[in-house]
């Protein structure tokens, strides 16, 4: 999902959510989806020493673990954002996956269940 800024403009500016992440959730609790995928700049969510968590089992944990510095420059709310998406998508049941997009095959990766980014199972809370 992509909330394109050509389209999300002043006239309609209260009606735009100005943050993918929380629009892809939104879709995936709205459709009842079963996985939502979430691309970022980096491997998922990271711990302080910078390296990927592979899973977790509460969201609200992962919030803590998420430091100033990690904000990415390129969205609007970094990896905080994603996660209180991951929340939303996670509590309506949806499988959640946080991966770096930037890596080649990374959705073939994904598909194929291989231990890429970082999985969020479904009504994690």
């Amino acid at each position: 999902m992509n909330e394109n800024d050509v389209v999300a403009d002043e006239e309609i500016k209260g009606l735009t959510f100005g943050d993918n992440d929380q629009l892809s959730a939104l879709i995936a609790k709205l459709t009842c989806a079963d996985a939502l995928v979430l691309l970022t700049t980096v491997d998922g969510l990271l711990d302080e020493n910078g390296r990927r968590v592979p899973e977790i089992y509460s969201v609200r944990d992962a919030l803590k673990l998420v430091k100033a510095g990690q904000k990415g420059t390129l969205s609007k709310g970094g990896m905080d954002s994603k996660l209180k998406a991951v929340k939303k998508a996670s509590e309506a049941g949806a499988n959640v996956v946080m991966a770096n997009g930037r890596k080649a095959g990374v959705l073939e990766a994904i598909f194929a269940g291989k231990n890429v980014g970082t999985f969020v199972p479904g009504k994690a809370l």
